[in-house]
């Protein structure tokens, strides 16, 4: 019952969705950055046993966020193409042997199917490659 309460929201008010657009997008990007900076603390065993709660919790908006079908797209580590909707921010030539996105510095933001934020990266290019 309480996923439908959040879908039923976006989808049946679309003029609630385009005057909030901007607002659920911020919304999206700083959940994405306190996954990410959360995600460091238990990596780097800082938490100790309160990582388990905080997990629990990112877990919970996670699966809002899905529920309201709002999806956050983070680059980092993939293999670049260039059908990718990013903006490249800086590029540097490394020993990669791909390009590579080696940091999301934002991510893409898509609502209901439609890319209403681009990612900000930065791409690793290949020393050998001529460009």
């Amino acid at each position: 019952m309480g996923k439908s309460k959040y879908r039923l929201k976006l989808y049946m008010d679309k003029e609630y969705f385009l005057q909030n657009r901007q607002i659920i997008t911020d919304l999206a990007v700083t959940f994405w950055s306190i996954k990410k900076y959360a995600n460091k603390l238990v990596t780097e065993n800082k938490l100790g046993d309160k990582s388990r709660p905080l997990i629990s919790n990112i877990t919970k908006f996670e699966n809002i966020l899905k529920s309201l079908n709002i999806e956050i797209i983070d680059y980092t580590n993939q293999k670049y193409n260039e059908g990718m909707n990013v903006n490249i921010i800086d590029a540097k030539r490394t020993d990669v042997q791909t390009d590579m996105i080696s940091e999301t510095l934002e991510p893409s933001v898509i609502i209901n199917g439609e890319l209403v934020k681009k990612a900000s990266v930065i791409k690793e290019i290949s020393r050998s490659k001529n460009e």
